[in-house]
Formats: C-alpha cells, structure tokens, sequence
C-alpha cells in the first residue's frame, strides 16, 4: 500500500514538471527588437523649408525647419516569433532630456527608398531576422542661418547648404565652426571643426509591437562617437 501510495505521488510529480516543462516551451514569449541607428542618409533632394512650426526650447520663439532629413535604422527580432510592429513615434529632445513635438515635423517611416513613402502598419518581421528602414522628418535650424547667409535661394540640396552657412563661421543650428582652407586645393575645398555642437537636434523614436512593448532608438543630427 505504501509503495503505491509512493508511486502514485511520483506520478503526480511526474505530470506536473512535464506540464511546466511543456508550458515553458511553448507558452508566448514576450516580443524584443534590437534596434540601431546607422545615421542620417543624403538622398540628393532639394531641400525644403517651412517659416515655423517648431519652438526653440531656449527662447520660446518659433524656428524655421529643412527637410526631410533622413536615417537609416535597422531592427532585428531576437525571439523565435514573428513580432509585429503596429505604431510608432518620433519626438524631438530638448534640454533636460525633455521630448517635445511640433506641427511641421512631418515624421515619416519607410522602406529603403528615396521616395520616402510611409510604410503601412502593421509590418512584420520574422524571427532572428533584421530589417532596415528610412525615418525621416522635418528638422529645426537656426533662423539666422535663413536669414542672414543668402544660401537657400535657389533652393539648394542639403549639403550644398551646409557648405554655404559654413563660410559664414557657423552650422546650420548656430555652433560656431573653424573653416580651414588649402592653398593647393581649389576654392571649394576646405575642412570645418567643431569647438562643440551644443546645438544638435536629436530625436527619440519610439516602435510599440502587438503585445504592448515599446522599443526606442535616438537620432542625432551629427554623428555620436
């Protein structure tokens, strides 16, 4: 009697660890996106700019924007799932690691292609593999950049203006810049340093999938080292 009595819990036992064990095994697991920046990407566009939309977060006034500036991310799924990306969001970070949207951002996610057409959501993206995508918006700059430098009109490519407001001692957010040029090199050729770049517009975006979880990755204007 004893020994059945024995065998009969150890059969208990028996079923139990194997129903966690398959539970464990094929119960949903929760979704986890890895995801990189391969910073921003020149598709060779005239530029655009509209007079106001963004708020310079130092003096409450508002900002000119140039766009669409474009990067490259790339997201790999690390789950052994198909993990479904449903929403997504871009904000802009001002001081004090504060996020901030405006009107004109225009923010856009898409496939790798110049046309920049917003990708249709839900996308998926199959287990232990990786997909890139463009995400471009609308950028603000420094006004007197617009205004003073005479270097968008005609309206030109992004680094021809770049080129241009650089011969005027600054960026394009107002971070002053050394210019240097060569003797032996012609006219158009020289080199800009940077004594710093408090001014460089960085973004967060933000990726929600279909269970609920939210993945992040932050864009920066200027390459972070």
């Amino acid at each position: 009697m004893k020994h059945e009595t024995i065998n009969s819990i150890l059969g208990g036992l028996g079923l139990l660890v194997a129903s966690v064990t398959a539970w464990f095994q094929f119960a949903p697991t929760d979704d986890e996106l890895q995801i990189v920046s391969e910073d921003r990407v020149e598709l060779g566009a005239p530029l655009q700019i509209a007079n106001g939309g963004a708020i310079d977060p130092e003096t409450g006034q508002p900002q000119p924007v140039l766009g669409p500036i474009t990067w490259k991310i790339r997201i790999h799924n690390e789950t052994d799932q198909v993990v479904s990306i449903v929403d997504w969001r871009m904000f802009l970070i001002v001081r004090g690691d504060g996020v901030a949207q405006y009107s004109s951002m225009q923010p856009i996610l898409s496939e790798i292609d110049p046309s920049l057409a917003p990708l249709a959501l839900p996308v998926n993206i199959p287990a232990h593999e990786t997909s890139a995508y463009f995400i471009s918006a609308f950028i603000p700059f420094d006004r007197d950049a617009l205004e003073q430098s005479g270097c968008f009109d005609p309206m030109p490519r992004l680094e021809e203006a770049e080129r241009c407001v650089f011969s005027t001692g600054e960026d394009l957010f107002g971070n002053s810049v050394s210019v240097t040029r060569y003797e032996s090199a012609p006219p158009e050729a020289f080199s800009v340093s940077w004594g710093s770049q408090e001014r460089t517009p960085r973004f967060y975006v933000e990726l929600e999938t279909a269970d609920g979880s939210e993945f992040s990755v932050i864009l920066s204007y200027f390459p972070t080292f």
